[in-house]
């Protein structure tokens, strides 16, 4: 680049100095031919690689693409950078020139603050640009709006002057809420997957079984799991216990109040609806090698990260491998238990020899142990699902009315119940004196359409939006993760440029 600018001063130089000394050439009115030529040697100009290169047109717009939690920018230098081939392939169809800017997770208005300045370092960041967030990057995003808006900082110029969210929880994210809880979860989830092969290991082995008993290898298992939970994950887990996520749990003050604050700028905001089963279709952006930009797993072509069934599949075979060891070893202790507890010869036959009846009450009360063990592994698989929804708030219970029980004791004593609803203040109104009466309050599951990690209720609702914005928001089948680079991020991305979610967002393809 240095290069270029010398050799550009360079030109306007001896432009310049041409201009001052060169005469004019002798001409005569009729035509005549010029009998005073100058004459000018040729210098080829040296060529380089950067002189090829893909050249930056200065109608290209600037076009901001923002990470998330636990995502990286440009400054990761990676291939792993979140919104990486979802930006390449705007700048190879549009006429877009995009960068991926960082921030630190310390705390939200510090992420806004650093997120603020690296925008201001571009010169061609105006009200023209547009900034294209994913799901805590919309809430940074947010923030900085509000700092140009209210002029927090003076009335500076503003670096993009529209907004795009993906999975972005502008209502708070319930996850964050149940981020104790999950890692309990997680805790209980190491023992029930393991208790079975542990068993199993020691139970089939002379000389651990020989040593351990049930007690032994369960609190070692109790203890080796405690250190994942309390030791291991908590480092895994760094990003949700980073400073940032505080402010935007549900119902955490800084959201609220940055929620009162109305856009004066076009927004649009996608939102990803996930098919179940919710928890392993997201969880499989997770597994080492399946992240979302993936080039090895998912192909050097843009947008592959849809609809990978890996977990799913891998979910299958586990509950099929649990529930397997757990009839077969259930059909061992049924064999054995009817060896002890029969009335027919093979009983009494076992009886007579010492051997035989010791042998099958130790065989029946290891399988027993095995299968048991098996047994919570297979109820955690099955059931991961709908704890996940839970803990996203995906489902949960909610106050539906309230029920009056009314127990009528009667003239004689006898006993007549009566149940109502509950009049408009939740009371019981009654004006028998044999009668007492109590209210229970009712509940009933709510459910909500997802991504996985955030509902579709909280990802939706953004303030602001143009008025096309809300037509073609969502994005069927893609998770919270893949929407960084699934078929829907493409389909969504030449929606937005072509202008349907507004003319503002209209760029001109290449």
């Amino acid at each position: 680049m240095k290069k270029s600018y010398l050799l550009f001063m360079l030109m306007v130089f001896v432009v310049a100095a041409n201009a001052q000394v060169t005469p004019s050439c002798p001409t005569d009115v009729k035509g005549a031919e010029i009998t005073d030529k100058t004459l000018v040697e040729f210098t080829p100009t040296l060529l380089t690689d950067e002189t090829w290169g893909t050249p930056t047109l200065l109608t290209d717009r600037r076009v901001f693409f923002v990470h998330g939690l636990g995502g990286e920018g440009d400054e990761a230098g990676t291939t792993a950078i979140s919104w990486m081939q979802a930006s390449l392939w705007s700048e190879q169809q549009y006429m877009i020139n995009s960068a991926r800017p960082d921030y630190n997770n310390v705390s939200l208005e510090a992420a806004a603050m650093e997120l603020k300045g690296d925008l201001e370092s571009f010169a061609d960041a105006n009200s023209d640009a547009i900034l294209i967030a994913h799901s805590q990057g919309g809430i940074v995003s947010r923030r900085v709006d509000k700092m140009y808006t209210t002029g927090e900082f003076g009335f500076e110029p503003r670096t993009f002057g529209g907004m795009v969210t993906f999975g972005t929880p502008h209502q708070g994210a319930k996850i964050l809420n149940n981020i104790e809880d999950l890692q309990d979860w997680v805790g209980e989830s190491c023992e029930a997957l393991s208790a079975g092969p542990v068993a199993e290991a020691v139970e089939s082995s002379f000389f651990l079984d020989l040593f351990l008993d049930p007690v032994d290898y369960e609190s070692f298992t109790e203890e080796f799991c405690n250190s994942v939970q309390n030791q291991i994950l908590p480092l895994v887990m760094d990003d949700y216990l980073a400073g940032t996520t505080s402010a935007y749990s549900v119902g955490a003050p800084y959201l609220a109040t940055l929620n009162t604050f109305v856009p004066e700028i076009p927004y649009v905001c996608f939102y990803g609806v996930e098919t179940q089963p919710i928890f392993w279709h997201t969880l499989v952006h997770l597994f080492p090698g399946r992240e979302p930009n993936n080039t090895i797993t998912y192909g050097e072509a843009p947008f592959g990260a849809t609809n990978d069934e890996t977990a799913v599949a891998f979910a299958d075979a586990m509950i099929g491998k649990y529930y397997g060891k757990y009839t077969s070893y259930n059909a061992l202790y049924e064999e054995y238990n009817d060896l002890l507890t029969g009335f027919d010869m093979a009983t009494i036959g076992c009886y007579l020899s010492v051997f035989c009846a010791v042998d099958a009450i130790i065989q029946r009360d290891e399988a027993a142990i095995i299968r048991d063990a098996y047994e919570k592994g297979y109820d955690w698989l099955i059931n991961a699902n709908a704890a996940w929804e839970g803990f996203i708030g995906m489902s949960e219970l909610v106050e539906d009315g309230t029920t009056c029980t009314c127990i009528d004791w009667g003239p004689l004593g006898d006993l007549e119940e009566d149940i109502y609803p509950a009049g408009p203040d939740g009371s019981c109104a009654t004006e028998d004196e044999d009668t007492n009466c109590y209210t229970t309050t009712n509940y009933i599951w709510q459910t909500h359409d997802s991504d996985g990690i955030v509902v579709k209720e909280s990802a939706a609702e953004c303030l602001g939006q143009v008025s096309e914005g809300m037509v073609f928001t969502q994005m069927p089948g893609s998770n919270h993760l893949s929407m960084r680079n699934d078929a829907n991020t493409k389909l969504k991305l030449i929606h937005l440029y072509d202008g349907v979610h507004g003319s503002f967002y209209k760029t001109n393809p290449r």
